[in-house]
């Protein structure tokens, strides 16, 4: 009995490794919607009945597990092959329960790919030659090097420029750079300090390049190009290191494909809504200046170093990291003097050259670091001054996400020389002490620097075991890389249409070019504006913009984005109210388009009459009741009636008694749903008196649909009297 119980054990063993898969495929292939790598959330299906993507991950497992090892018979290569996959029984617990959190999968994908380590480590080596060739024709991977270029900067261009169209873009981070660029452009007088720092950060290189190529193409598609082009020039310069340090054509092209589908680069032609950003010319001059290094050209070396420091003023961090790494290398006079000099060039960016350019009296980026001091020197000694804050915040969860995220591509070759990570260690700290908690990912712009020292430290170490010939820790490691890199893709990555966080939701929105051109047609070109974040992104060629909330001018347009998402409803409420106090102000014209609503006013010289609305209208109530039929609306402080006549169906709403909020009217009809602000956000409900008909048409209401017509009124959020006169406050004077 003993006996074959033991016998049997090889084949329950892979049975269970089949459940653990199949259960794992079920729940992060077929049941996970979308993942949020931005706020660590995963979302899942409602948990319905649906037995067949169960069935089909149980039956995907059997394969893998049971079928595969099995197909000749061979019970012992079963077991070599169960001891191959022992990690995944680490994952039982973390599948007992299904979590929104991130780091669960995460842990998963770890012991996967952990899983695959043992298994190359165990069984390809037995397969391969036992001397492969280190060197190929270098002509071999040019073509496959060039089309994942082409392919890199066209899925980035394209993204970039549908997103912009299609009002997906914020103003900022890459319209904030873009308005400094042509501020140098259009007014020649603007001091020199500006050509070194635009948008708080010290960046001469990417400056003087843009200003010069927006010179020749001023268009929001050049920056969008080179974006483009600063991203993935990395893909054929990962490929020239990789054959620089001698590995071979097919690990190079492998190394290129997995900085194509690495997260971080993927995700950073969008930046998630804030677009590019100086800091992505960063990874490829790194990469140059080891290019340089690797190949004894001490030119080249102090060409890309200096460049690099022209990127922006944080790069200081990452070569102070790497005088870390000269010194634990007993390099001591060049890792001191590197390290001093470091130093003194950060604080002089910092305390002298940003604050004068931004004119202010402290280093600008400080405010990432508000909890733990305000100046460099507080947050410097702040695990000592603030040791439950600090400490706090640098194991908080999310940090361990974003720090599995960048390291599990490549996760077992940074484990052969974990000292190569030394560099990491100062830029890592400054990402992980931020005060805000959402950019710790590997979305936004932050883990770029990181990500190219993991990349480059990788690609040196496996190098360094081909020269070992050290095969069985090496087919382990690429095993592992081969599955983890595109996993990671798959669920964090800005994949086309099938990922986790794909494209596709932004790909189906609708371009905005009817909407933009309407507004546009109401203000002369070069007329100032002040605009909500996301509308502002398509004024910045042709109009001199302003943060929405700023002093009102005369001659400026406000151009208010009613469901603003970029600030809060209740300073939104506060800027149109002090919109309907001044007498000066005067609305334009509005639009609708999809979810997106714009009420466009002008601030004039002179105070102005009250202007007549051709929507808005005095009605009686005994003439009100004789038109068209009653609908049912909610709020007591209104009365609703259709009226149909030649030319097409109204819905009219009459305010009843004066009110002290601004309201949303949800119209519903059929399966249709319309959210229009009262008097489309031109005139808020509480500026109007009693008896005011406000005149909706609806030219898509079908004859069948009118029985289910009906309206909510909902007070829009911080509209109230009381949030009102506290959003209109001075900031100082606010609780």
């Amino acid at each position: 009995m003993i006996r074959v119980m033991r016998s049997s054990f090889p084949l329950l063993l892979s049975l269970l490794f089949s459940a653990i898969a199949g259960l794992t495929i079920q729940r992060y292939l077929f049941d996970l919607r979308s993942l949020d790598p931005v706020y660590g959330q995963l979302h899942f299906y409602p948990d319905t009945a649906r037995p067949l993507p169960g069935y089909a991950g149980l039956l995907c497992g059997f394969a893998l597990f049971t079928v595969l090892p099995l197909r000749h018979g061979n019970f012992s290569a079963l077991a070599a092959f169960n001891r191959s996959w022992l990690p995944l029984l680490l994952t039982i617990p973390l599948l007992a329960f299904k979590t929104a959190a991130f780091l669960p999968l995460l842990l998963i994908l770890f012991c996967w790919s952990w899983g695959f380590y043992r298994l190359g480590r165990n069984t390809i080596p037995e397969i391969l030659p036992s001397s492969p060739p280190l060197l190929q024709p270098p002509k071999t991977g040019l073509l496959p090097v060039c089309l994942l270029l082409a392919a890199g900067i066209a899925w980035s261009c394209y993204m970039q420029f549908h997103a912009y169209r299609a009002l997906y873009l914020l103003y900022h981070d890459w319209g904030e750079y873009a308005t400094d660029y042509l501020k140098l452009i259009r007014e020649p007088d603007r001091s020199l300090i500006h050509y070194f720092v635009t948008g708080g950060h010290w960046n001469p290189l990417m400056t003087n390049v843009m200003t010069l190529a927006l010179r020749i193409f001023p268009a929001p598609e050049t920056i969008f190009f080179l974006n483009s082009l600063l991203i993935y020039s990395l893909v054929p310069l990962i490929y020239w290191f990789a054959r620089t340090l001698k590995l071979p054509v097919a690990t190079a092209l492998f190394f290129a494909l997995a900085v194509l589908l690495n997260p971080v680069v993927s995700n950073q032609s969008l930046s998630l809504f804030y677009g590019y950003h100086p800091i992505n010319a960063l990874p490829s001059l790194l990469t140059l200046f080891f290019i340089s290094k690797k190949r004894g050209n001490r030119a080249g070396m102090l060409l890309f170093f200096l460049l690099t420091l022209l990127v922006q003023e944080t790069v200081t961090v990452l070569w102070f990291g790497y005088a870390l790494l000269l010194i634990a290398q007993k390099r001591w006079k060049s890792g001191l003097i590197l390290a001093a000099g470091m130093v003194l060039l950060f604080l002089l960016l910092s305390k002298f050259v940003i604050p004068a350019a931004a004119e202010t009296t402290a280093y600008t980026q400080m405010f990432h670091y508000h909890q733990l001091g305000d100046s460099i020197g507080e947050v410097l000694l702040s695990p000592f001054l603030r040791p439950r804050v600090f400490w706090s915040t640098l194991f908080a969860l999310n940090n361990f996400d974003f720090l599995l995220c960048l390291t599990l591509p490549f996760f077992f070759l940074l484990l052969t020389r974990p000292l190569l990570l030394l560099p990491t260690l100062p830029l890592l700290a400054g990402v992980c002490l931020q005060s805000t908690r959402d950019v710790q990912n590997v979305v936004l712009q932050y883990g770029v620097d990181l990500n190219i020292i993991l990349i480059l430290a990788a690609m040196c170490n496996c190098a360094r075991l081909f020269k070992m010939n050290s095969r069985r820790h090496l087919c382990g490691a690429l095993a592992a890389a081969l599955f983890c890199v595109p996993a990671l893709y798959f669920f964090t990555g800005k994949v086309p249409k099938y990922g986790k966080y794909s494209f596709e939701p932004i790909a189906q929105l609708p371009e905005a070019g009817k909407v933009v051109n309407f507004l546009k047609s109401h203000m002369p070109p070069g007329s100032p504006v002040q605009a909500s974040a996301r509308i502002r992104s398509q004024l910045v060629f042709d109009y001199r913009s302003r943060k929405l909330g700023s002093p009102f001018v005369p001659g400026e347009y406000l151009l208010v984005d009613l469901f603003d998402g970029c600030m809060s409803r209740r300073e939104l409420e506060g800027i149109r109210f002090r919109i309907a106090s001044d007498p000066r102000i005067r609305p334009v014209t509005f639009a609708h388009w999809y979810n997106h609503h714009y009420a466009l006013f002008k601030v004039e010289n002179e105070i102005q009459k009250p202007v007549e609305l051709p929507f808005l209208r005095q009605m009686p109530p005994e003439e009100f009741g004789t038109r068209g039929l009653p609908v049912p609306i909610d709020s007591p402080a209104f009365s609703a009636r259709l009226d149909t006549t030649q030319q097409g169906k109204f819905l009219r709403i009459r305010l009843v008694s004066p009110i002290g909020h601004d309201v949303d009217l949800h119209i519903y009809h059929g399966n249709s749903h319309q959210e229009i602000t009262f008097a489309h956000g031109l005139r808020p409900a509480y500026r109007c008196p009693a008896g005011t008909v406000f005149l909706i048409p609806l030219p898509q209401l079908h004859d069948a649909d009118i029985p289910t017509l009906r309206i909510e009124a909902f007070l829009r959020e911080g509209s109230a009297e009381s949030d009102r006169l506290r959003a209109s406050l001075p900031s100082r004077s606010r609780p």
